[in-house]
């Protein structure tokens, strides 16, 4: 996780970045003051099932963006979790397009 946000977390002001284990679902979690979860999927097609951990951060915390890096080509919402391509991700990060 750190790698991905490189020099750019500071424009975040998060904390210290961590994994952590909800309802014992493993998280790369990147917290800015409880507001954004992010889970890095190295496949092609996040499923069903790979957002299980997410919309339990977002129910047991106030979470107001959930976000899953992919390999996937298009972006796109699942049960209000965004789903997008490590590429818009990077493009976002560096111009400060989160949250």
């Amino acid at each position: 996780m750190e790698h991905l946000l490189g020099g750019r977390a500071w424009r975040y002001e998060m904390g210290p970045l961590s994994a952590c284990e909800v309802d014992g679902f493993d998280l790369d979690v990147a917290l800015q003051t409880g507001q954004l979860a992010i889970e890095v999927k190295s496949g092609r097609r996040v499923h069903d099932g790979d957002l299980r951990g997410l919309l339990a951060l977002a129910e047991s915390h106030k979470v107001r963006q959930s976000i899953v890096v992919c390999g996937e080509r298009q972006p796109r919402v699942v049960d209000g979790v965004e789903i997008v391509p490590w590429r818009t991700f990077v493009d976002w990060l560096w111009d400060g397009d989160l949250l």
